[in-house]
């Protein structure tokens, strides 16, 4: 055998491999609850796209929210992802309760969703899939619920330390804080 056609080999085998194992995960079919604006049904739903993100998803492979809402709390932490779509093809509505959100130790809220060290990930729709914050109960009154929260509000979409990242054909609105 040439080396020209090992080389081809070698990188044309692996490539086949990761495009037979790529999956699309239906959120809703893996377990969320659309249509559903009660708190327990926002946390199981924000607890199980942390678990999706962290534990379920491979590269080649799609995240898809289907044409419906879900209620979602916040503090979505995604570590390391690679290669990966995430379509949203309905609505994702971030809670507003402010008392139930995630923070951290030192009482710093958690932001809606942020990506660490991602690589090569894309957010995307085929039409106009839509993540609302819901940032109006965090801004409170104009001028006022800034002094009461401060810089303490989270920001809708937080990407650190990544690398490759494509947004289209979403409508990102009411953020709570500057995204």
């Amino acid at each position: 055998m040439n080396i020209r056609l090992m080389r081809s080999l070698l990188i044309w085998i692996p490539c086949m491999l990761l495009a037979a194992r790529a999956k699309i995960l239906d959120f809703q079919d893996i377990g969320g609850k659309p249509d559903d604006w009660s708190l327990h049904a926002s946390q199981a739903n924000g607890a199980l796209l942390n678990q999706t993100l962290s534990r379920t998803l491979f590269p080649g492979d799609t995240l898809l929210f289907p044409n419906r809402t879900f209620h979602i709390m916040g503090g979505i932490i995604s570590n390391r992802l690679i290669s990966v779509t995430v379509r949203f093809e309905g609505t994702l509505i971030f809670s507003d309760n402010i008392h139930a959100w995630p923070r951290q130790s030192n009482g710093n809220v958690l932001e809606c969703i942020q990506f660490n060290e991602a690589k090569n990930v894309t957010l995307t729709s085929t039409r106009k899939g839509v993540i609302d914050g819901r940032g109006e109960r965090w801004w409170g009154i104009p001028g006022i619920g800034y002094l009461i929260r401060e810089e303490n509000r989270p920001r809708l979409i937080r990407f650190e330390h990544s690398e490759d990242i494509l947004i289209e054909n979403l409508i990102l609105k009411n953020s709570p804080y500057w995204t």
